[in-house]
């Protein structure tokens, strides 16, 4: 997806929650003519690399949003330079690009409030999910009770729904929760999966259970300048990862975490 479209999406999506923003004030705040932000809105003037930082940082978009779009020019970059079809290399994974996923509002942190509701609207997409409680509390290893509930209440408040036959599905396919701000609700949800991992390391102790995960580190001296150059390195590596995993028939669901520093 191009640059200009991304930005205009953030743009949209900060009308509906500020409802006072407009063009001309994007305009005034990041010192363009309101005819010339529109053009760029429009694709119909390039974005360039000093007026991307200052609409990042109006438009309050976080740190994923922000590689995406520096990609996205980069990329275009290239294509004017090499002339080719694509600055992307062939041997990399070709995963969902991160304009893909529908990006949550706050009233959506909900979801977070337990680790296995975004695990369940991920078993709900496998080939072999079945709508029943007993199968899905087996499947996630929670109460019985607790997966009745939340798949109901996964449909009342419309993140699942049903396709015409009446299955469950997701109503986004691809969604994620922004990361430009701490928040007390993503943090919880961090704290409990690294707590699931924590417990799997010290319980399921035999080989079969080593052979299936990896629970792996390394330190380094390091300089703190190149943070966010190896935070996106991850963030790539992370796509990449699940892009394979998501490969062929799903049955199980598997949760990958990642920390730096610590």
């Amino acid at each position: 997806m191009k640059a200009h479209t991304l930005i205009k999406r953030a743009f949209e999506r900060q009308k509906k929650i500020h409802k006072t923003l407009s063009l001309r004030g994007l305009a005034e705040r990041v010192n363009v003519s309101p005819g010339f932000l529109s053009k760029v809105l429009s694709g119909q003037k390039s974005l360039n690399f000093e007026l991307a930082e200052k609409l990042f940082k109006q438009l309050n978009m976080d740190s994923l949003q922000r590689d995406q779009i520096l990609e996205e020019m980069k990329s275009d970059l290239l294509k004017k330079k090499f002339k080719s079809s694509s600055a992307r290399s062939k041997n990399a994974p070709q995963g969902p690009l991160l304009s893909e996923f529908a990006l949550m509002d706050k009233e959506a942190e909900w979801l977070l409030g337990k680790w296995y509701r975004l695990s369940l609207l991920d078993l709900v997409t496998a080939k072999v999910f079945k709508e029943d409680s007993v199968w899905v509390a087996k499947k996630l290893s929670i109460p019985v009770s607790e997966a009745t509930i939340t798949m109901r209440d996964l449909e009342k408040f419309g993140f699942l729904q049903r396709n015409e036959q009446g299955r469950l599905k997701k109503t986004h396919e691809l969604l994620r929760f922004p990361t430009k701000f701490s928040t007390s609700a993503v943090r919880d949800f961090h704290a409990a999966q690294i707590k699931r991992a924590l417990r799997e390391l010290l319980t399921k102790t035999d080989q079969r259970s080593f052979e299936k995960r990896l629970i792996t580190s390394v330190g380094v001296a390091s300089n703190p300048a190149n943070i966010d150059k190896a935070k996106a390195i991850l963030h790539e590596a992370l796509y990449a990862a699940a892009t394979v995993l998501a490969e062929g028939e799903a049955s199980e669901i598997y949760q990958i975490n990642l920390q730096l520093p610590f």
